[in-house]
């Protein structure tokens, strides 16, 4: 019979590569300045204001946020991949534990 391994069951497992998080914030990043560049332009028509001077500057503004925001929350989280605190007991939980990774047998 095969043995459970005590390996992370997440998506961002040890096993990922560096450039695939790289990537993510990249998406992340790109997508708020899509988004920031439509809703700049949207801005500057309700305001009668040039669009696409509005639209680059929001734009901008909102990928500078979200490679402040994305690319800490990767870095955090590489972070705590490598002390191996998300493997431990207190971050983890099954059916066979409690809420805290407790177990309930003696």
């Amino acid at each position: 019979t095969s043995q459970p391994t005590n390996q992370p069951t997440n998506q961002y497992n040890n096993n990922s590569n560096k450039m695939d998080q790289v990537d993510r914030v990249a998406n992340r990043v790109s997508f708020a300045a899509i988004v920031g560049l439509v809703g700049g332009a949207a801005m500057a028509t309700y305001r009668g204001t040039p669009v696409a001077k509005s639209g680059i500057s929001v734009a901008g503004t909102c990928a500078l946020i979200g490679t402040a925001c994305f690319g800490l929350e990767r870095l955090s989280y590489a972070l705590l991949e490598q002390t191996s605190l998300l493997n431990n007991s207190v971050f983890s939980s099954s059916a066979d534990d409690g809420a805290a990774g407790e177990s309930n047998s003696n």
